[in-house]
């Protein structure tokens, strides 16, 4: 680290710097994400399939052609429904990010799987996303064999079913 506080000599991905006053009385932590060396977003420019932006401090992909003016962090950008072209490289869900059914984020400190693809439908709250957890859920949907856990008894799926409480309902076998 220089004087003035530049960082040198770190590999994109995360690192820890450590700083110590010259007498070492004192040390201060940080973790910092070192992006790569992508061009900043610039609204006057088009952008073709593939390209890497920094915007706000991320890095952004985009999955399709981005005309002129598309923010990589706008919901709707043609006022129609449609998907922004650009999306986030992260593992937090973004409601400006589409996602194909598969993919896997984290969201309010769990971690979910896609059903299906889906664009501006969060977590926990849209049936499109499927808690990873071996507790049962009622957003979850379940196949024959699928084990759970609810109200500390383990069940197993019979059949496909969704918002069936084990316990409560014919889909459910109790494993003693």
């Amino acid at each position: 680290m220089t004087s003035n506080g530049l960082v040198t000599g770190i590999s994109e991905g995360t690192a820890t710097i450590t700083a110590e006053t010259e007498n070492g009385g004192y040390q201060a932590f940080c973790t910092v994400r070192v992006n790569p060396d992508y061009p900043l977003w610039d609204p006057s420019k088009d952008y073709p399939l593939g390209s890497y932006v920094l915007y706000d401090g991320r890095v952004f992909q985009n999955w399709y052609y981005a005309n002129t003016g598309i923010r990589p962090t706008e919901i709707d950008p043609y006022g129609n429904g449609a998907y922004n072209p650009w999306k986030e490289i992260t593992n937090e869900w973004r409601p400006y990010n589409r996602y194909w059914g598969g993919e896997i984020v984290w969201h309010n400190g769990k971690q979910y799987k896609a059903k299906n693809d889906c664009y501006n439908e969060e977590p926990g709250v849209s049936a499109s996303w499927q808690e990873i957890t071996n507790e049962w859920r009622p957003n979850n949907t379940y196949v024959y064999g699928d084990i759970v856990w609810h109200n500390g008894k383990q069940y197993r799926a019979k059949y496909w079913n969704q918002n069936e409480e084990p316990g409560n309902s014919p889909a459910w076998e109790l494993i003693e």
